[in-house]
């Protein structure tokens, strides 16, 4: 199998059941919530996992940030009377990338869940259709940026 098929294989696992439509509020809450959820999952299995600084500081930032942003969501959700969906207790973390270390592989997985919620929360960012998720999503955006760029650094620190 080859590299791009393995990406693509491992983000459909983590992105499963979010969908990718992002014009009503109701869809962003989901997926937003669910990606979040699926995000403190997987960074918490590879904090059990990898022991190196850097990892252990992306881990704690991610499940910090991702927390506060499913907490305030979902009090916003049920502020607006917005289904607040379940969410998942575990996750299947994206398959090894052939030729690539664990945490090379962990780290380009999470290249691309980052850049899928910063293309979230952007899309709902300069959305028309809920003022308050609007608000929510561009305060986040910023969040939601810097962990793209976190993981970036991940991917360059271990390349192979």
């Amino acid at each position: 199998m080859n590299h791009r098929k393995t990406l693509q294989i491992g983000l459909a696992l983590l992105l499963a059941g979010t969908g990718t439509a992002f014009a009503a509020p109701n869809t962003f809450v989901t997926n937003a919530l669910n990606a979040g959820a699926a995000e403190i999952l997987l960074v918490q299995q590879a904090g059990d996992k990898f022991k190196q600084a850097d990892m252990q500081t992306y881990v704690g930032v991610m499940v910090k940030d991702h927390t506060i942003f499913n907490e305030q969501l979902t009090e916003l959700a049920k502020k607006h009377d917005i289904d607040v969906p379940v969410p998942p207790t575990r996750v299947i973390p994206s398959p090894a990338v052939a030729g690539k270390s664990p945490e090379a592989s962990f780290a380009i997985g999470q290249v691309n869940v980052t850049e899928h919620l910063r293309d979230l929360y952007s899309a709902e960012a300069n959305s028309n259709d809920d003022p308050d998720l609007k608000a929510f999503a561009t305060a986040q955006l910023k969040d939601v940026q810097r962990h793209a760029k976190m993981a970036t650094r991940l991917q360059k620190t271990y390349k192979k």
